[in-house]
Formats: C-alpha cells, sequence, structure tokens
C-alpha cells in the first residue's frame, strides 16, 4: 500500500481500513463508531479519525491554493516547438524536461524497457488526475500517470545529469 501510494504521489494520505463487522454493528445500532465508548474499537475510531483529519487538511490545501493562485495543483502542458513538457507550478515557477526523458522516467509496470524510448515519443494528450497528478498517452502507444512531485523530481534528476 505504502509503495502505491508513493508511486503516486499520495504519501501520508492513505489509511488502511479493517474489515470488521463491529463497524457496521455499530451504525446499525444508533451507537457510530465516531462516537462509540467500546474500548475494543479504539484502535479503528482513531484510525477514521485520522482520515477525517486528513480530509479536513488536504480541503483547506486545495481551498488555500485556488485562494491564492486561482488553481489547486500545478500545470502541465507540452510545447511542441521545443520538444519539452512544461510544469507550471502554483508559485508560477515554470520548469521543463524534455519529453522522451519525462516518458523513460515512467515507473509503471508497463514501461519494460525505458532504454528504448527515443526522441521521437511525445506526449499525445495531456489529462489532469485530480489535485495530485497528470496522465499521459504517448506517442508509442504507452500510458502514465505521473503524480505532480513526480515530474518535479524527474526535472530535477535531468538537471542534474546534464
Amino acid at each position: 500500500t505504502e509503495a502505491l501510494a508513493e508511486l503516486f504521489g499520495l504519501s501520508g494520505k492513505v489509511h488502511q481500513l479493517p474489515m470488521l463487522g463491529e463497524i457496521s454493528d455499530c451504525g446499525d445500532s444508533g451507537d457510530p463508531l465516531a462516537v462509540s465508548e467500546k474500548a475494543e474499537l479504539k484502535e479503528i475510531k482513531e484510525i477514521y479519525n485520522s482520515i477525517a483529519v486528513s480530509v479536513v487538511e488536504e480541503t483547506a490545501r486545495v481551498l488555500e491554493a485556488r485562494g491564492k493562485h486561482g488553481r489547486s495543483s500545478p500545470v502541465v502542458t507540452f510545447e511542441e516547438s521545443q520538444g519539452v513538457i512544461v510544469m507550471e507550478k502554483l508559485d508560477g515557477e515554470r520548469i521543463s524536461i524534455p519529453s522522451f526523458e519525462l516518458r523513460k522516467r515512467c515507473r509503471s509496470a508497463g514501461n519494460q524497457h525505458p532504454e528504448l524510448v527515443t526522441e521521437a515519443v511525445i506526449p499525445k494528450r495531456i489529462m489532469q488526475r485530480g489535485n495530485y497528478a497528470v496522465a499521459i498517452s504517448w506517442s508509442d502507444g504507452h500510458n502514465s500517470i505521473f503524480p505532480f512531485d513526480g515530474i518535479e523530481a524527474a526535472i530535477t534528476d535531468y538537471g542534474q545529469q546534464q
């Protein structure tokens, strides 16, 4: 679970929920888990409370970003004339990477031979995925999901290699 959360840029935002009959029993009995005093449910109650806190914090972050920047996440585009993918961060900074270099850095299971990706590979479509990532359809038929922090890390890594 943590590996997937990291892969998709969701570290610290994923929770594991136990599947227990006691959870539905609480609701059915009119004693919801959130207000239950049952000692055996304390750990589960803490998990649910942690999820609630995460939702409130993320909602506040999104609303603050929208109020401050008019949007809640970076914008990712392809500048065909330069062959680069550009990410405009919330602070307005624009960072970029050659599109084929980002394609090579895809961490999906379907990216079996990144060393075979050539400079001719370009994004055909870039689609926003929530406030955390973009999905990219590539000219070589591959599809990627890149969390924004993954794009930023790839750009930093690429810059350090130059």
